[in-house]
């Protein structure tokens, strides 16, 4: 739990609260990440800012980040997946990660295309098909998450 502490707090005094934009909530969500997950896959962190106006973030702002990863570190077949995880601004402008979002109920083995905007994700991506075999799914799926305050509903 110590190392936990530490490494938010650090990743977070590291972040400029006014200048804090995707790339720093990215880079904030790696670093936790790293902590409750293996086998992340390092070059695929992807923010999109869902809350708030653009420009400097402020009190309520919300990022979230895609990333591959063993969330638990299960190990084994099939265990890395495909994740989303919200940094919300919180009080005195601190970038904080949300780890207990409610995950939506979808197919999604891998993702092709994630964008962001008002309150809202949309995801283009593949998962297994009936007749796919295992590591190579073809069927395409598009979903639209709505970013909710306990989680992700789809719409």
């Amino acid at each position: 739990m110590k190392k936990l502490s530490i490494a938010l707090v650090g990743s977070a005094l590291a972040c400029n609260a006014l200048a804090f934009n995707e790339k720093d909530a990215a880079q904030l969500v790696k670093a936790y990440s790293k902590l409750v997950a293996c086998q992340q896959e390092d070059d695929k962190y992807t923010a999109v800012k869902v809350d708030g106006k653009p420009g400097p973030a402020e009190l309520g702002d919300r990022y979230v980040v895609f990333w591959y990863g063993d969330i638990g570190c299960s190990g084994g077949n099939g265990t890395i997946s495909p994740n989303f995880t919200v940094v919300e601004m919180a009080a005195f402008n601190t970038p904080v990660v949300l780890p207990t979002f409610k995950r939506a109920d979808i197919a999604l083995n891998g993702v092709t295309k994630f964008t962001g905007k008002d309150g809202k994700i949309s995801i283009e991506g593949v998962t297994y098909g009936p007749k796919d075999s295992q590591h190579n799914p073809t069927l395409r799926v598009k979903y639209t998450l709505k970013v909710d305050v306990l989680g992700f509903v789809k719409q």
